[in-house]
C-alpha cells in the first residue's frame, strides 16, 4: 500500500514536495512491482483516498506511472485524519503501507495511528522541502496557509527564524513518538 498525501500544501518548495512524493511513490510502487506483489496506490484528499486499481508485475509500472502523473493538489482543506480512515476501512490484504506526507494537518497523529490499526506493516515518509526546514526569509512578511488560505503578517528576524526552528523540530519529535508508540517507522526526508 502506498498512500500520497495529495493536500495543498504538497503543492510547493524547492524542490517540489508533490513531485518528490509521486516519486517516491512509484520507486516504492516498482519494489513491489518487482516481488510480483500486488501494489496499491491512493492519494489522500480532502476526506478521502482516492484509490488506483491494483496493479502486480513490472509491465504495470507504465500504468503506475501514468496514474502518479496525473496527481494534482486539491484545493482546500484536507483532513488526513479522515482521508486515511477512508483508507483503513478498505483494506482487506495486509503487508507494507508506506504513508508520503508532509504531516501539515492538525490531526497527522490520528492519521497515524488509523494506518496503525490496519495492522499492516506502516511506515512514514516525512516530506519537507529545505524551504519548511530553514525559511530564506527576513523581514515583515505575510505567510499564507496554502489549504485555508488564511494568513498571519509576520516580521521575520533571527529570534523568530530560531523559535520555528524549534517548533519544527518539536513537532517533527512529536511525531517520532507517536510512530515509536504505534509501530511505525518513521523516516523524515527533505526533498
Amino acid at each position: 500500500h502506498v498512500l500520497l498525501d495529495g493536500s495543498a500544501s504538497m503543492d510547493g518548495g524547492t524542490p517540489d514536495k508533490l513531485v518528490f512524493a509521486k516519486r517516491a511513490a512509484a520507486a516504492m510502487a516498482y519494489i513491489g512491482l518487482a516481488s510480483y506483489d500486488r501494489v496499491n496506490i491512493a492519494v489522500l484528499q480532502g476526506r478521502t483516498a482516492r484509490r488506483f486499481p491494483p496493479v502486480r508485475g513490472t509491465g504495470r509500472v507504465f500504468q503506475v506511472l501514468g496514474d502518479l502523473s496525473g496527481v494534482r493538489p486539491v484545493p482546500g482543506p484536507t483532513d488526513l485524519a479522515a482521508a486515511a480512515r477512508h483508507y483503513a476501512a478498505q483494506i482487506t490484504q495486509r503487508g507494507p503501507l508506506v504513508l508520503i506526507s508532509d504531516l501539515f494537518d492538525p490531526a497527522a497523529d490520528r492519521a497515524i495511528s488509523e494506518l496503525a490499526g490496519t495492522r499492516c506493516d506502516v511506515a512514514v515518509l516525512h516530506t519537507l522541502s529545505p524551504d519548511e526546514l530553514d525559511p530564506p526569509v527576513e523581514g515583515d512578511i505575510r505567510l499564507v496557509d496554502r489549504e485555508s488560505g488564511e494568513g498571519v503578517d509576520i516580521t521575520a528576524d533571527l529570534g523568530v527564524l530560531d523559535e520555528y526552528r524549534a517548533r519544527l523540530a518539536a513537532c517533527q519529535e512529536g511525531l517520532d513518538s507517536v510512530c515509536r508508540k504505534r509501530g511505525v517507522a518513521y523516516a523524515p526526508a527533505a526533498v
